[in-house]
């Protein structure tokens, strides 16, 4: 049997650990469910159809079609958890009638979004199969018996003062229906009413079973037709919709506070640059005027250390590549200009954490989860991510660690961004990238980094890139012919 295509897929080789997200401060922006998704990085194919995805909601007509579908779904989910928690038999075929007629509105509402994009398109689909049409005619036909005998019932009971009664008497209206007649009349109208959960105790509920055993038999019948209901398939569309719709949401916060976005472009070859990227994170602090900065790993130079003054931008530049590389490798749009970036396996990132160890021991720890994390991105593209790792320790000490790490990511090919304050970094042979201030206004932050000193190798790229001669000039030059 076919089961129901995802609109969220992913076959990631490594999820994200929960902590990184905590240390980047991104939890603070979105919704626990969101952040279990942007735990499981895409490959290439995923991350095309899921910008394509976010594209679609640019349009308004179509992103109130999804936010009325996700509408219809989170209805349903709620009708089906009052069935389930239904306390009597006949509030459960009151609650099972109504589940059902919600199960068939998000049927409709699934077949319909057929012009939403291709991970839509193939939901749409599979929910507008013949087969499921006929199903859904025969729930309706069969809710509309339902419903007929359901008011047979409830036609029997009425309530006076919060005391329910069984009352043979058909014709007797209910105080809402006499209280909506006579608002009518002198020109105020009352909200349509709500089929509401019924609070029957259980002895008026075996009552109205003897006193209706036909009716009731009918109903068992209906409803052991569609025993097979899965309403589980619309459910699990919830939480996904919900994902595409608050990272919508947050890119239109971001652009009332000046943020670009963009698609960054799928690149096969190893790297990420990206120009005029913003630290997303700063909104959860209502920050203004947030300072862009460029981003730019390649497979000459994947590897970089960030130093300079505190206070001068480093962690926020930390979290402005993070962030932003996680986004991307969910699909999202991502908070910069405009960017190449290449789709990653694996990303993690290592904060020290001091606060419950003395000295000796927050070194231990730190070593411990710096290992696991260099094991855990062996034989796999990785972007790893230290901040002030070893800082605790004697400059010496922790120098000859740092070096340690930097060696075995060096020798994994990990692409990786180390902010430290050891100074004497500048003597090994990896770019430096450095907080940047204003010498001629009293040394003032400018939140600027820059490369402050290039590898060995870079100065020939940098010829070869003067003179268009490098590999990625080339192969442009070759795909314009």
């Amino acid at each position: 049997m076919n089961t129901a295509p995802l609109l969220l897929k992913s076959d990631c080789k490594a999820e994200f650990s929960r902590q990184m997200f905590t240390d980047i401060n991104l939890d603070k922006l979105i919704s626990e469910a969101s952040v279990k998704i942007l735990q499981s990085p895409c490959g290439k194919d995923e991350i095309l159809l899921r910008q394509e995805f976010f594209t679609v909601l640019n349009n308004g007509e179509k992103y109130a079609s999804v936010e009325k579908c996700l509408k219809i779904l989170i209805e349903e989910e709620r009708l089906f958890k009052s069935w389930n928690n239904a306390e009597t038999e006949i509030e459960g075929y009151f609650l099972r009638k109504q589940a059902l007629k919600a199960y068939v509105r998000s049927e409709k509402a699934l077949s319909q979004m057929t012009d939403c994009g291709k991970l839509f398109f193939d939901i749409s689909t599979y929910f507008s199969a013949a087969e499921r049409r006929k199903k859904v005619i025969e729930i309706e036909e069969d809710m509309k018996k339902a419903e007929d005998l359901l008011r047979q019932i409830s036609k029997s009971v009425i309530s006076f003062s919060g005391q329910t009664v069984i009352a043979p008497d058909t014709d007797i209206r209910s105080e809402i229906d006499i209280l909506s007649e006579t608002a009518k009349k002198v020109g105020f109208f009352l909200p349509e009413k709500k089929e509401l959960k019924p609070h029957l105790p259980k002895s008026i509920s075996d009552a109205l079973v003897k006193l209706y055993p036909s009716q009731i038999n009918e109903l068992k019948s209906i409803f052991e037709r569609h025993n097979g209901t899965e309403f589980r398939e619309h459910l699990i569309y919830i939480p996904q919709i919900q994902f595409f719709s608050e990272i919508f949401e947050l890119i239109k916060k971001a652009e009332r506070n000046g943020l670009q976005h963009c698609f960054p472009t799928v690149c096969n070859e190893r790297k990420y640059i990206a120009k005029d990227a913003y630290d997303i994170a700063l909104l959860a602090k209502n920050c203004k005027n947030i300072i862009p900065n460029d981003i730019e790993f390649t497979e000459q130079e994947p590897f970089c250390f960030l130093i300079g003054a505190n206070g001068g931008g480093k962690t926020t530049y930390l979290r402005t590549v993070v962030i932003n590389l996680i986004l991307f490798l969910s699909g999202c749009p991502i908070f910069a200009k405009e960017a190449k970036i290449f789709p990653f396996e694996f990303a993690a990132v290592h904060f020290p954490k001091d606060e419950r160890f003395d000295e000796s021991g927050r070194l231990d720890e730190e070593l411990k989860r710096a290992n696991e994390i260099v094991k855990a991105a062996e034989n796999i593209d990785s972007f790893l991510f230290f901040n002030e790792t070893f800082s605790g320790t004697d400059e010496k000490r922790g120098l000859d660690l740092l070096k340690e790490i930097c060696e075995k990511i060096n020798k994994n090919k990990n692409f990786g961004l180390y902010v430290t304050h050891f100074h004497q970094v500048t003597e090994l042979d990896s770019p430096i990238l450095s907080a940047q201030i204003d010498e001629s206004d009293e040394n003032k932050r400018t939140y600027k980094i820059k490369k402050s000193k290039g590898s060995a190798s870079s100065y020939a790229l940098d010829i070869l890139k003067k003179y268009g001669l490098d590999k990625e000039s080339l192969r442009e030059r070759i795909e314009k012919k």
